[in-house]
């Protein structure tokens, strides 16, 4: 699978991480398993939001529960 063994450097074409990519195409299910791998959650995406606010600036309640939830128990 290639979420579990993606470089952490990985960017999208649009300069977007793989957790500010799912995010995008509200994927909770590869939200939630890129934070149990222990992605990065403070990396500022192309428009300087960070992941959270991604989330709740679109609306994903759910996505951004799981963030904060991994956040919590992470760090």
């Amino acid at each position: 699978m290639l979420i579990l063994s993606c470089s952490r450097a990985l960017r999208t074409p649009n300069q977007q991480t793989p957790l500010q990519h799912a995010i995008e195409r509200h994927l909770p299910v590869v939200v939630e398993v890129l934070c149990q791998r222990g992605v990065d959650m403070n990396i500022p995406g192309p428009d300087g939001n960070c992941p959270l606010w991604q989330a709740l600036d679109s609306g994903q309640e759910d996505i951004a529960h799981t963030l904060v939830s991994s956040h919590l128990n992470t760090g």
